[in-house]
């Protein structure tokens, strides 16, 4: 298991926002609003393509290279996400990611483990969104007993 050090960073990545991903994404969060799955009700509501779901957030950090996680065994629990946006997330956006070691807390056979996406507009290259996700990470397993 890689040595956890608050302050280690992922690859930075780019995470394509596309129609395909947000209409799966409003399937599965059985967000079937318009804005969500169709062009016409998303540009009529102000936005210039398919808006992404509530949740859709966590399809960015999932895609990187977090070497913290690397060889980890036990459990880990995905306590709680918050989440910062500035601009609304739509399809056609390409964005430049990186996620950052931010807290970590040791204490009896447990880790908290608190990590900060961001993610930024490759055109633009404003920040259009900023997560903290929290993990418990058990070194005993007690649920897997």
């Amino acid at each position: 298991m890689t040595k956890l050090k608050e302050g280690m960073t992922s690859p930075t990545f780019t995470f394509d926002v596309n129609q395909k991903v947000i209409t799966e994404m409003a399937a599965v969060t059985a967000r079937h609003i318009g804005v969500h799955t169709d062009v016409v009700k998303a540009r009529a509501a102000g936005y210039h393509n398919i808006l992404a779901p509530p949740g859709f957030h966590s399809k960015i950090w999932q895609q990187a290279d977090l070497p913290w996680f690397n060889g980890m065994s036990g459990t880990i629990l995905h306590l709680k996400e918050e989440v910062t946006v500035n601009t609304p997330i739509t399809a056609g956006l390409k964005l430049s990611c990186s996620v950052e070691l931010n807290k970590v807390r040791e204490r009896r056979g447990q880790t908290w483990i608190t990590q900060r996406t961001t993610a930024h507009c490759q055109k633009t290259q404003a920040l259009l969104l900023t997560i903290y996700s929290t993990f418990l990470h058990y070194h005993d397993a007690p649920y897997n007993r």
